[in-house]
C-alpha cells in the first residue's frame, strides 16, 4: 500500500474507501514476512524472495497439472521462454464451467420410487 498524504478529512474519506480484502491480504503478507524473518534469521528482502519463490513454485505446479490434464499445452517463445496456450479441451472446459455444465459435486443418487 502507498503511504497517504493529505488532510485529516481526506484521510478519513480515504479510509472509508479502502478495500478490506486488500487490507487483509496486505496484513497476511506482512505477517508472513515477519514470520519468515524470525524463523530463518534473515532480512526482510530475503524473506520477500522466499515468498516470491514459493508463489512461483505453486504457480508452476498448477501449470504442470493443467498440462498433464491436457487443458493447456506448453510452447516456447523465440527467446526460449515457456508459453502456455489453452488447448481445445481447455476452451471446452472453460465454456462448460461458464455455462454451469460442470459441477464439482458428484451426481446425487436418485431415490427409488416406491409404489403406493
Amino acid at each position: 500500500m502507498k503511504p497517504f498524504k493529505g488532510s485529516v478529512n481526506d484521510f478519513l474519506i480515504h479510509c472509508s474507501n479502502l478495500d478490506s480484502d486488500q487490507i487483509e491480504k496486505e496484513l497476511e503478507y506482512e505477517q508472513a514476512i515477519t514470520q519468515l524473518c524470525a524463523e530463518h534469521a534473515c532480512s526482510r528482502e530475503e524473506a520477500i524472495d522466499m515468498l516470491e519463490s514459493a508463489k512461483t513454485f505453486m504457480v508452476q505446479q498448477i501449470l504442470d497439472k493443467l498440462v498433464n490434464e491436457g487443458l493447456v499445452k506448453q510452447e516456447f517463445g523465440p527467446n526460449g521462454e515457456a508459453l502456455y496456450v489453452c488447448t481445445e479441451a481447455g476452451h471446452n472446459y472453460v465454456a462448460a464451467v461458464n455455462s454451469s455444465e460442470v459441477k464439482d459435486e458428484k451426481p446425487k443418487k436418485r431415490k427409488k420410487r416406491t409404489k403406493q
